[in-house]
């Protein structure tokens, strides 16, 4: 059911949909009136998109909201340029939770004897937050965190309120980490603890160009020390926009037992790969799958993919500054070849490897 833009339907007349799931609610004067109280629930409710305008009454607006729909496993908030204040929920049944463009909403912590997210009652598996930017402008950010430790997926964009790594340093459950965008973000305050399940990886256009190689440095270097013994990173997919910080031989020994994504993305300062870097990139022993996005002053290829012999796919698109493959070729065990937006230079060598590897699929402009 979507409800926007009237004024004269209430949460009695909703009630009468015995059998909603889904609901989506737009800009609805007086839908959730302040006086709720908890005699109307839907029971039947999974999953709730809501306009931000209908919790800048209070910031208790949202529990009470919350109320009303006892079974909601997914909510989806989403808004403009209302100012709100909320505390994160505490329903121990929601699972995933978003925020979309509330370009005027913080939050704030529970008070001391309340409810919130950090109990452990909290099941929350995600949590994406895109286009805020004020999200953490009033939270303190040395004492509190502000997610449940049950998180197993944070994807955050273009959060600039969110300053230091030590918001995020109790989601040691974490499986998926995305950080884009986030230009005040410092690897500040990171624990290594993070990393223990970690399946997949993206940082882009941080604060700074090293923040996942410095994550990953700090995790290599700490892991005897503060990881559980025996410690294996399980980190197979890893899509970064920093080549050189990444490609050292601590990070890539541990990234070795499990890495076969690796894609580098929004480099506009490399050009080509140092004798210590291409040794580096060999400890990838299962890697399978390598990309360049938008690597604009990169010169050439890694000169040693030959003997990556466990890649099955490369992928280059808009890296116009790349002139000729590598001079050893590609390894025997590549699949697929996908070259988009390079330079006119690299389209006849792209001929010859078609000719030559029939069974190579070759992907060019």
């Amino acid at each position: 059911m979507y409800i926007a833009n009237v004024s004269h339907i209430s949460l009695i007349d909703i009630k009468k949909f015995k059998s909603l799931t889904k609901v989506t609610v737009g800009r609805c004067d007086g839908l959730f009136p302040e006086e709720l109280d908890g005699s109307i629930v839907f029971h039947s409710v999974k999953s709730l998109k809501l306009h931000v305008s209908h919790l800048t009454r209070s910031k208790s607006s949202l529990s009470k909201v919350l109320n009303c729909f006892t079974a909601l496993s997914m909510l989806a908030i989403d808004g403009g340029n209302e100012e709100c204040v909320i505390q994160l929920p505490s329903s121990s049944s929601l699972q995933k939770l978003s925020f979309w463009d509330c370009k005027r909403l913080g939050l704030v912590p529970v008070e001391e004897n309340g409810g919130g997210m950090q109990e452990d009652k909290s099941l929350l598996q995600s949590l994406t937050i895109k286009g805020c930017g004020k999200l953490f402008s009033r939270w303190p950010m040395e004492t509190i965190c502000p997610f449940p430790a049950s998180l197993k997926k944070l994807n955050v964009k273009g959060e600039t309120s969110m300053k230091s790594m030590a918001l995020l340093s109790n989601l040691t459950s974490l499986t998926t980490l995305k950080l884009s965008c986030c230009s005040n973000l410092t690897v500040d305050g990171f624990s290594p603890l993070i990393a223990v399940s970690l399946i997949q990886l993206e940082v882009h256009r941080c604060n700074t160009p090293r923040l996942a190689a410095d994550m990953l440095s700090e995790v290599a270097f700490q892991r005897a020390k503060l990881l559980p013994a025996g410690y294996i990173s399980r980190l197979e997919k890893l899509s970064v926009g920093d080549i050189s910080g990444l490609l050292i031989s601590p990070i890539c020994n541990l990234l070795a037992p499990a890495l076969h994504t690796l894609v580098f993305m929004f480099d506009w300062r490399m050009e080509s790969l140092t004798e210590e870097q291409e040794k580096a990139l060999q400890l990838l022993s299962v890697l399978q799958n390598l990309r360049f996005y938008s690597c604009i002053h990169l010169q050439s290829l890694p000169q040693g993919l030959h003997r990556l012999s466990s890649l099955k796919e490369l992928c280059v698109i808009s890296c116009p500054n790349i002139r000729s493959m590598p001079k050893e070729g590609l390894p025997v065990s590549l699949r697929k070849l996908q070259m988009n937006d390079c330079s006119a230079e690299i389209d006849e060598q792209i001929e010859k490897i078609k000719r030559t590897n029939p069974d190579l699929s070759v992907e060019d402009d």
